[in-house]
């Protein structure tokens, strides 16, 4: 009888033990969880004001790299890694007037944007009508709305709603040809590069005047940035903004 009574105690204390561990398992596990939560949710809250502030260091440190006297154009775009406390941004800075114009093209031009761009165009078409509607278009998120979210992840990074005309001392192949030059000035544009800045009053001899007065301009210096903030830790994050040269932030894509 006492074995029978030993052996109770015995499995008693023994479910106590694991009762109590699983407790305690339980217990560290929701402490740990509240613990991650907290500080993801101060790492997201921390990214909406960091990545703004992070967009103007980055663009300081990058107009602030070259001498004040410096007549040439900027190495873009242009990559760089910030740190703020334990988080780590990866930042992009690109010429915003590199991008296709969108408000100054016609139906031809935007039907050849979205040919070029998207394999597609009658999604030019659509751009048209919402201009023709609405006047202009006064962000590229307005686009997400006119062809859809594909057409517009496809599209966002090669037009401008910002920028009046296309920077020939940026503009990559493709948008130059958006506009209506052809392969051989468009090459002839991107071997002027290669020397310094194109000289827009020095070509217009060469190419063709009347679209190159209509679209282009050639300053040194972009009109507007675009900076791709990325945060790669703790976590994954990003935001896209839009900064005048005095760093005043236009837009959010």
């Amino acid at each position: 009888m006492k074995h029978k009574k030993s052996g109770f105690v015995t499995i008693y204390v023994l479910w106590m033990m694991s009762a109590m561990f699983v407790i305690l398992f339980v217990a560290s596990a929701s402490v740990q969880n509240i613990y991650l939560g907290e500080s993801r949710d101060r790492d997201k809250l921390a990214f909406t004001f960091e990545s703004q502030a992070v967009a103007r260091i980055a663009l300081w440190k990058l107009l602030n790299s070259y001498p004040p006297t410096y007549a040439g154009i900027l190495t873009l775009p242009y990559e760089m890694e910030l740190k703020v406390m334990n988080r780590v941004y990866n930042v992009r800075i690109e010429a915003e007037d590199s991008k296709v114009p969108v408000n100054r093209l016609n139906l031809n031009e935007l039907m050849n944007l979205t040919d070029i761009f998207l394999g597609d165009r009658n999604k030019g078409r659509l751009i048209f009508t919402y201009l023709q509607l609405n006047g202009r278009m006064n962000s590229v998120n307005e686009l997400y709305n006119i062809i859809g979210s594909n057409g517009f992840g496809k599209l966002k990074d090669h037009v401008t709603a910002y920028s009046p005309r296309l920077n020939l001392n940026y503009a990559d192949e493709k948008s130059i040809r958006v506009i209506g030059l052809g392969r051989g000035d468009i090459e002839a544009i991107i071997s002027r590069r290669k020397d310094g800045v194109v000289n827009i009053m020095d070509i217009t001899n060469t190419f063709n005047e009347t679209i190159l007065l209509k679209y282009a301009t050639s300053t040194p210096r972009p009109a507007y940035y675009r900076i791709k903030v990325r945060m790669a830790k703790p976590f994954y994050s990003e935001a896209e903004y839009i900064l005048s040269p005095d760093m005043q932030i236009l837009d959010r894509l």
